[in-house]
């Protein structure tokens, strides 16, 4: 997860390194990544960690991108939750911090998690009782 110059910073030749699938490209190559299983106890938690889970954390930072939370039960030292503005709320908001603030508790469902980035995207609108479409 550190920046390398040169993959002979963490590889050499003949070493066995772990890594992960994290796709295939058109000619059937694989795609694979050794970021995905540099840190153990984080991967797990993101693998752990699937779409539709109803997940719960605390607030720690508000952008106008998005919000960042550290969810319940991720390693200590990471933020791995984020929720993009459109996830925020299904009513119209002018910037995150007219639905949410740092220290606040949240409950969210998962929308994604990714062990390449570390991040699980969570969404707080999936879970609001009120349809955009039932509003005239």
């Amino acid at each position: 997860m550190r920046h390398v110059e040169h993959p002979s910073e963490v590889l050499e030749v003949g070493g066995e390194i772990e890594v992960e699938e994290i796709g295939r490209r058109h000619d059937g190559q694989l795609l694979l990544s050794a970021r995905a299983c540099e840190n153990q106890e984080l991967r797990e938690f993101i693998v752990g960690t699937r779409p539709g889970q109803v997940v719960s954390g605390t607030v720690s930072g508000v952008h106008d991108f998005g919000v960042f939370v550290h969810l319940d039960g991720e390693p200590e030292g990471v933020c791995t939750g984020f929720i993009r503005v459109p996830d925020l709320s299904c009513s119209w908001i002018d910037h995150p911090s007219d639905v949410v603030e740092p220290g606040q508790r949240i409950t969210a469902e998962v929308i994604t998690s990714e062990t390449r980035s570390g991040q699980v995207t969570v969404s707080l609108n999936t879970l609001q009782d009120v349809n955009p479409r039932d509003r005239g």
